[in-house]
């Protein structure tokens, strides 16, 4: 029997030295190589959440004014102050909402119900 025949028995595995193929076998290696931090659960659970939101961020900054040009016909002048109104809200209550944030306390509560709210306003714009 050929060594690529046997990979997949047990006469394989026992030539491997009783490794299970898979991740058995690269689970130590590869448990070394992972940074402290990827391996946090609530780290990935953050990370993954923003790595989401961010990508919703992005479609919706190619969408609303793709959106406006397509549907509504918009005018140069029109995408520029869509442009422009996109960074209003950071531009005015960023500030004010980062102190009430920080005394209040809650940050991944209030993340998920920021995240939930520009989900519910950016599904009302069909409507």
């Amino acid at each position: 029997m050929s060594a690529a025949t046997a990979s997949g028995t047990h006469a394989g595995r026992a030539a491997r030295g009783g490794q299970r193929a898979g991740r058995g076998a690269l689970g130590p290696r590869l448990a070394a190589r992972v940074p402290a931090l990827l391996r946090d659960a609530g780290f990935r659970r953050y990370w993954s959440g923003q790595t989401i939101s961010m990508f919703g961020d992005q479609i919706s900054s190619i969408a609303l004014p793709l959106v406006a040009v397509l549907s509504l016909k918009a005018s140069p002048a029109q995408m520029g102050l869509l442009a422009a109104l996109v960074w209003l809200p950071s531009l005015l209550l960023g500030v004010h909402a980062g102190a009430l944030a920080d005394r209040h306390g809650h940050w991944r509560a209030l993340m998920m119900t920021a995240d939930l709210g520009r989900a519910a306003l950016l599904a009302s714009i069909p409507a």
